[in-house]
C-alpha cells in the first residue's frame, strides 16, 4: 500500500490539486461534519465500494482518516475492487491538526 506523511500531502494541497487527483475523508459523516480539511468530500468507509468507479476517474486517490487505520482499509478494499490509484495518508486528521494545518469546524 502506499503511503503518505501529512507533511508531504500538504505541501501538494497547498499548490492546489490538479483535476487528476483527488482528496477524500472517510470518516463517518458525523465526524466530517465536527472538523474536517477545506474543501475535501466526505466518503465514507461504509459506503467506499459505492464510490469506486468515481474514483478510478483519478491518477491519485489520497484517503484520509482520524488517524489512518480506516484509510488504509478503504485503500485495500478499493485494491480488491481494482483500484491501484491510492494512497493512505498516514496520521489522519490527527496529524494534519497537529501540524496545525487548516480544518473547519462545524
Amino acid at each position: 500500500m502506499k503511503t503518505i506523511s501529512v507533511q508531504s500531502l500538504h505541501e501538494l494541497y497547498e499548490k492546489g490539486f490538479e483535476n487528476e487527483v483527488c482528496l477524500i475523508d472517510v470518516r463517518t459523516p458525523e465526524e466530517y461534519q465536527v472538523e474536517h480539511i477545506p474543501d475535501i468530500e466526505n466518503k465514507p468507509l461504509d459506503r467506499i465500494e459505492e464510490f469506486r468507479d468515481e474514483l478510478e476517474g483519478f491518477e491519485t486517490v489520497y484517503i484520509h482518516c482520524k488517524s489512518g487505520g480506516r484509510s488504509g482499509t478503504a485503500c485495500e478494499r478499493l485494491g480488491l475492487l481494482g483500484l491501484e490509484n491510492t494512497v493512505n495518508v498516514e496520521g489522519g486528521i490527527l496529524d494534519w491538526k497537529d501540524e496545525g494545518f487548516e480544518t473547519v469546524m462545524g
